[in-house]
């Protein structure tokens, strides 16, 4: 009985993570443009999925129908999880400024303003005025994934390391 219980949540995270993943990369909810709103959407889809062949699970494995349920929770929070952690918060921080400039930009003729005026603002506030690259290099040589020597910014192989990893995690949400 143990064995099958080791199984049944093994196999469930394994086809889970198969039809998740494989679903992220079909054309399906592509009209969705925001990430985190199809990701959970075919989240979502996966689980119905699961849940719908869950009693030939149930049979195969001759567990019972809660280990499967528990099973499908865990592989859903765990990809939800990661998913969330990784692919959706790449471009968390500029989202946050576009969001909160907007907000405070309105005028009696526009209540937000023009994409060439972002896009100036963006330049001048967020990445001068606030220093978005000074902050950064200091972070990042605080965690060791740069280096400054001689007015030359470099990766170490940290930082390296961490590129690599963010583009497996962007290949295997099939994001850009």
């Amino acid at each position: 009985m143990k064995k099958s219980f080791i199984w049944t949540y093994f196999l469930t995270f394994l086809f889970f993570s198969l039809i998740f993943l494989g679903l992220l990369r079909s054309p399906l909810l592509s009209q969705q443009k925001v990430l985190f709103y199809r990701g959970n959407l075919l989240l979502a889809l996966t689980v119905l999925i699961l849940c719908s062949i869950s009693g030939m699970e149930q049979r195969v494995l001759k567990v019972r129908f809660e280990t499967v349920l528990a099973a499908i929770v865990m592989s859903a929070s765990i990809h939800l999880s990661l998913f969330v952690v990784f692919p959706v918060t790449f471009d968390r921080s500029v989202t946050m400024y576009l969001l909160n400039r907007l907000n405070t930009s309105q005028s009696p003729t526009c209540q937000g303003l023009s994409p060439q005026n972002m896009e100036k603002l963006f330049i001048k506030e967020y990445v001068k005025r606030d220093k978005a690259m000074s902050r950064r290099i200091k972070e990042q040589s605080i965690i060791d994934m740069l280096e400054k020597k001689n007015y030359c910014v470099s990766l170490t192989s940290r930082g390296r390391n961490f590129l690599n990893l963010s583009e497996l995690i962007k290949k295997i949400y099939a994001i850009n």
